[in-house]
Parts: C-alpha cells; structure tokens; sequence
C-alpha cells in the first residue's frame, strides 16, 4: 500500500492520474481495458505508462484497483506536498500482508438464454454418444428413461467476503434483494418452481439448504459457487400444468391457494406457489445435494461404466449414464469470461458446469424411472456481474 501511494504522488507531480490514458485527469473505460491488457501481457505499458503508478516496469492489481477507483470517483486534484528537491523520507520496512480489497460489495450470476452443447456422454473408444444441451439437467444411469430437465434459472447474488491478490471469496446475502436476483442463504430458493410433463407430471421447488460460499478471479474470468441445493418435489395431478401459478396475486392453487404472491416469472411459477394442500399431488420427498458449479470444464471415466458408489446396485449389470448403457465418460464444459470481470458492474458472459452424483432416494417409481444412483450433469450459460 506504501509503494501504491508513493506511486500515485509520483504520477501526480507529472500532471497524470493512475489509469488516464490521455495525459489528463480522466480515466475511461477503454482506459481500464487497456490496463487490463498490460496486466495480462497483451499489451505494452507504453500504451498507458500511467498504470505503472510505482515505476517499476508492471502493472500490478493494486494499480489497476487504484485506477478503478479514479473512474469512479474522480482523480485526485491536491498537489503533492513533494517537490524535486525534497526527495520523501523512506518508509520502514513492513511485512508484506495478503492484500485485502474492500472494492466489490457482491457478485451476481444471471442464468440466461440457452443455446448450443456444453457436454458429452462418451462410450469406451471416445465417441460420441450423446450431446448434452446447455441448460438442461441429466440425471441417472443407463437404464433411467427419465428425459433432461431445464435447469434451474439460477439469479443470485453472493456477498463479497474478501479479497486476496485477484481472487475474491464469496459468501451468502440474505433477505429480499434487487430484482430478479434471490438470497443465497439458507432456505432462500434457487429459482422458481421446475416444472416437468413427461413421462410423469412432477414439480421441484429448490431451495439453499446452507448458506451458499464460492470464490472468483476478477483478472482470470473464473468463478466457482458451492451449491448446497434441497429440492422438494411433487407428482402432480395435472400433467398440463404440474406446478401452481401465480394469477391475478394470489395462488391458483396448492399448499398456498389463494393466498398472496409475486412472480418474475413469464409463466408464473414463483416460490410462493407450491403444491400440496387438496390439489392431488403426491409427496415425492427431498433430495440434498451439494453440487461444484464452476466455470472449469469436469469429466469423469470408468472402465465398467459405474459413476457412483451403488449404482449397480438396482440393476446389476446395467451401468452407464443418462439412458446409454455404453457410456463410460462424461464431460461437463464451462466457459470463463475471456477478459475477466471488471471494471466493476459490467456483466461477462460464462457458463457454470456441475458434474455430481446423485443418490438413491428410496422411493421405488423415482429411483428406477431415473436408475438411481447415478451421475448427473447441468450447465447453466449466464452472465456474472462483480459490483463495486
């Protein structure tokens, strides 16, 4: 911090501020990208010489923090209180300490539209024997006949708990938040209701079984969120509309019929619309889960086709994955942010991949329609924002 502040001084007595580009006291944001890149090594601190606020030939996180704090705030007017002739005292020696930034306040992951791939099922040689769409959940192992679930539309938004270098440390936010985006605390939902028709009609509200935690890189684009999921599900009575709605304010139906509710959402699933009360579904149970979403790309192989300790043990001789009896390897692709997440409250486009197990739920009609246990794979292609 000593040397970022001398160094500051310094490009102030040259009339700059750290992070202008254009030799005034601004600093834009095409500025910090190209900081961003001198950073990275793609491209020259000849670009910009004034993000190398300590002269020491780099540009470091410090510089590129003190920077986003000039966009936001202003450059500093106050002279230097050092001139030529008075060269500054040397400071004392300090330890060096993990250098721990106060600048984001919380990270947001946007679940959005879903297009494309973002898996394989694989057989022993390598080919191919399945795709595996983004935004969809498979479930189960090679005998399952259960087809792939949307996945939850995941809003959230984390507390920013700590940051180390470039790495910041992600905790839970409780309470009503902006919206679209939910808490990340223990029994905040993880979505709306999912609602499914086939083969049978069911309805999943999913909830934070424990405070969510996770971390992200705000210079590599890189973001893993531990998800402590607890899904709740019903076999419904109807199979053209398995979950209740929110219509007119009120609920249509189920375990809150008539009783007030909001939804965000295009269909009107909303958490306040669950089933249950004398609407006919059935309780299925809870399933609790702990699921890795990360923007790294997971695989797994086996020789014999077994993903999961006991998933032979419904039905032996039948491994495998999501339906395909051959599979032998799964891969679960994430995608980064190419340039990282700042400057600050600007949205970047990744994709969180999750590669789990699920256990079996004794629950003779769920555990054999999906084979359980057995693998289970989501993607969840969205936007991450890191506000200041």
């Amino acid at each position: 911090m000593i040397a970022v502040v001398v160094g500051v001084l310094a490009s102030a007595a040259e009339g700059q501020c750290v992070g202008a580009c254009d030799g005034n006291l601004e600093v834009t944001i095409n500025g910090l990208i190209v900081g961003i890149n001198i950073a990275l090594g793609t491209a020259a601190l000849e670009d910009c010489p004034s993000f190398d606020a300590d002269i020491n030939g780099e540009v470091t996180i410090n510089e590129l923090i003190v920077a986003v704090n000039n966009a936001l705030l202003g450059c500093p007017n106050n002279e230097p209180t050092l001139t030529p002739t008075e060269p500054p005292t040397e400071a004392p020696t300090a330890t060096p300490t993990p250098t721990t930034s106060t600048t984001f306040s919380s990270v947001d992951f946007i679940a959005g539209q879903a297009t494309g791939n973002c898996g394989t099922a694989q057989d022993a040689g390598g080919a191919v024997l399945k795709d595996l769409a983004c935004g969809k959940t498979y479930v189960g192992g090679g005998a399952g006949t259960a087809p792939p679930l949307d996945a939850s539309p995941l809003k959230a938004r984390f507390a920013v708990t700590g940051c180390t270098g470039t790495t910041c440390t992600l905790g839970p936010t409780s309470g009503p938040q902006p919206p679209p985006l939910d808490c990340t605390d223990t029994g905040c939902p993880i979505g709306p209701p999912v609602p499914v028709t086939e083969p049978l009609p069911t309805c999943s509200a999913t909830t934070w079984g424990a405070p969510g935690e996770g971390s992200v890189d705000v210079s590599a684009g890189t973001a893993s969120v531990l998800l402590h999921a607890r899904a709740h599900t019903w076999l419904s009575a109807s199979r053209t509309q398995p979950c209740p709605i929110c219509v007119g304010g009120t609920c249509d139906r189920g375990a809150r019929k008539g009783l007030a509710c909001t939804s965000t959402n295009g269909d009107g699933l909303t958490p306040d619309c669950i089933p249950g009360g004398t609407d006919g579904s059935s309780d299925i149970g809870i399933i609790s889960l702990d699921v890795l979403l990360t923007t790294d790309t997971q695989s797994r192989t086996t020789p014999d086709g077994a993903f999961c300790a006991g998933q032979d043990a419904i039905r032996p001789g039948l491994p495998g994955c999501f339906g395909l009896r051959a599979c032998r390897a799964i891969t679960a692709t994430g995608v980064p942010a190419a340039g990282g997440f700042l400057p600050p409250g600007s949205s970047q486009a990744v994709t969180l991949s999750a590669l789990a197990c699920v256990p079996q739920q004794n629950n003779a009609l769920v555990d054999a329609t999906s084979d359980l246990p057995g693998p289970a794979v989501e993607s969840l292609p969205g936007t991450i924002t890191v506000n200041p």
